[in-house]
């Protein structure tokens, strides 16, 4: 039970207590057995200051007992308004450079993106240096003439031939002549095939053609059981004839050759010379 007491009074006020009650017991002694008036005024006294003591240990205890009492059973009031935020306090100071970080996986390859827009054309630049001069061309353009003074060279052949036939031998020149010229067919010694003459506008062989200017010079390397057909009777096709005018000569373009087989199997080739005429001259 004391300590029930103890724990409601606390230690000061328990103290008290104890001392009030016996100080109280005390003086009813003395009030009761004593009867000079010595001992009533002393008496007197003594109770007089322990009920001081008492009053005021009463009321410590009172108020000590009363905020004990207040903080174990008193009931919370309602919260308060929120305050006012306070001001901002100051930045700190930065911190120090934390641990570099292990590098991360690869990642995977993005998509290709779409082809963009073509772009303006830029500005046209500028002209560069001339360049040096080419070597000179053929002395002839494209679509023109042979230029006077000018040779064209090619080959021909024809054959098999059956005995007895004849055929005409187409040859062309890759570039227009300016005009008709005169031709001459030649044999394999180089010389004219109708009579055995040279021909002076031919003065050279099958392997390495030469025409003067305004001639068509065709030379024979091999003839087998053929020849030429020259102008055996009146109305006869010439050794060599024009396309253009059927008589002799060369065309602009070509000239034709007329051979014959004198046995089953004839045939020849040969080379030709065409040199254009060169411009007359002035009276």
């Amino acid at each position: 039970m004391l300590q029930r007491i103890r724990s409601q009074l606390g230690k000061a006020g328990l103290i008290v207590a104890v001392v009030a009650l016996v100080a109280a017991l005390g003086g009813s002694a003395i009030a009761a057995n004593g009867s000079s008036g010595d001992a009533t005024a002393s008496a007197k006294n003594r109770g007089g200051n322990v009920g001081k003591l008492i009053k005021r240990e009463a009321q410590k205890f009172s108020k000590r007992f009363s905020q004990r009492f207040s903080r174990r059973f008193a009931v919370a009031g309602p919260a308060g308004p929120v305050g006012a935020a306070g001001a901002k306090g100051a930045v700190g100071a930065v911190g120090a450079a934390g641990a570099k970080g292990a590098a991360g996986a690869a990642g995977a390859a993005g998509a290709a993106g779409d082809e963009g827009p073509i772009g303006p054309e830029g500005p046209e630049g500028p002209e560069g240096p001339e360049g040096p001069e080419g070597p000179e061309g053929a002395p002839w353009t494209a679509g023109g003439t042979l230029p006077p003074g000018e040779t064209l060279t090619g080959a021909w052949s024809f054959g098999p031939l059956d005995a007895g036939t004849a055929s005409k031998v187409a040859i062309s020149f890759p570039i227009p002549l300016p005009g008709l010229v005169s031709s001459h067919a030649l044999d394999t010694s180089g010389n004219d095939a109708n009579t055995g003459n040279p021909v002076a506008a031919c003065s050279d062989s099958s392997s390495n053609p030469t025409a003067d200017p305004g001639h068509l010079c065709v030379y024979a390397t091999d003839l087998t059981d053929a020849n030429y057909i020259g102008p055996l009777s009146e109305g006869s096709l010439p050794n060599v004839s024009s396309p253009d005018t059927g008589g002799p000569g060369a065309g602009r373009n070509g000239a034709l050759i007329v051979v014959g087989a004198t046995a089953g199997g004839g045939n020849g080739f040969g080379t030709f010379a065409v040199t254009a005429p060169l411009p007359a001259p002035l009276p």
